[in-house]
């Protein structure tokens, strides 16, 4: 018995129903028709298939991908939070140690006010011999070095703490997750990106940053957008590393573009790294496919940025020659329909 299914049987082409058996419980099956001549007679025959095994294979390996891609985005986000810390770490560091010298300037500071207070309230006519030695007592503390080295020092600081505020500020859009569409900014997206994997690429290579002014805002998912870029640049530098260059020579250009004639918006990863072959390009999206070594990928990567940006209804154009370097362009459309805001789009496998 097959229910609630209107179909159109058609020569070799094969239907997924719903069947319902005995203990009327309802199972997939497929339904195939062909045609057979027997003497003068043109026979029909049908061939029903029940999928039940098929699809319950199905769900596990789709349980399976999504699981291996929810691993893949908890070890990008510990990489990441690792690169955090090291890089809040430093300018604290910065700080704290600069704080040691001010303190011993400020006691300079001090002493001489208190010489200053001294020489104010004495009543006696000797200013003249005091006011030497006030001159004096400022060449031997050398106040005018330490107030150059409180102004430096203050002025540091005020860098560590602008920087320090920069990176939380760039974690914080970065780990608030939405669920829906909201609109995005696709140069911060890639500046956060950038700022997020300084730590982990510093001594590798050398990112020049091509943002296009007044770029329009899009409707996307800024926090998974940033995953695929975080992505692109890692892999940049692997590929960078792999061709043995040295930090001078390894070079990532990031652009960004807007295209107003197709509506779209362009964010180019170029790397002056190893490239990718011919041969395998088309395969560099399939899940658990990778060109590392042993141990050093998941092949997830590049498959999650696809699923990604396939989910913002863009996608990733790549051109490479081998031995020379790769362009990952990732596209995204800024024509977005109205009712697309709020709505989010699965980028499950």
């Amino acid at each position: 018995t097959y229910m609630d299914e209107d179909f159109i049987l058609a020569t070799n082409t094969p239907y997924e129903l719903v069947g319902c058996r005995k203990d009327e419980s309802l199972f997939p099956v497929e339904i195939s028709l062909s045609e057979a001549q027997e003497g003068e007679d043109l026979l029909a025959i049908l061939m029903v298939r029940d999928l039940t095994g098929r699809k319950e294979a199905e769900k596990a390996l789709r349980d399976s991908q999504e699981y291996l891609i929810k691993q893949e985005k908890l070890a990008s986000l510990g990489t990441m939070v690792a690169g955090i810390a090291h890089e809040i770490n430093n300018p604290a560091q910065a700080i704290g140690f600069s704080m040691e010298g001010l303190k011993m300037n400020a006691e300079y500071v001090k002493k001489f006010l208190e010489e200053l207070k001294k020489c104010f309230a004495d009543n006696t006519q000797d200013l003249v011999r005091k006011r030497d030695n006030l001159f004096k007592l400022v060449e031997e503390l050398d106040l005018d070095l330490v107030l150059e080295d409180i102004d430096d020092i203050a002025e540091r600081n005020i860098e560590s703490v602008v920087r320090i505020n920069k990176i939380i500020k760039s974690t914080k859009r970065m780990a608030h997750f939405e669920d829906d569409f909201a609109e995005c900014d696709l140069n911060t997206i890639v500046s956060d990106a950038v700022t997020l994997t300084h730590n982990q690429v510093k001594y590798d290579m050398s990112i020049e940053l091509d943002l296009a002014p007044d770029l329009p805002l899009f409707q996307g998912m800024p926090q998974e957008l940033g995953q695929v870029f975080i992505n692109l640049i890692i892999n940049a530098r692997d590929a960078m590393k792999d061709k043995k260059l040295s930090k001078n020579e390894a070079l990532l250009i990031i652009k960004t573009k807007y295209n107003p004639q197709e509506k779209q918006l362009e964010a180019s990863f170029q790397d002056n790294g190893t490239g990718i072959r011919e041969e395998v390009i088309s395969k560099i999206f399939d899940p658990f496919f990778t060109t590392k070594g042993f141990g050093m990928g998941t092949g997830l990567g590049l498959n999650l940025s696809h699923l990604i940006v396939e989910a913002h209804d863009g996608w990733i154009k790549v051109d490479s020659e081998y031995g020379v370097g790769a362009t990952f362009t990732v596209l995204l459309n800024a024509d977005i329909p109205s009712n697309r805001k709020g709505r989010r789009k699965s980028a499950k496998a």
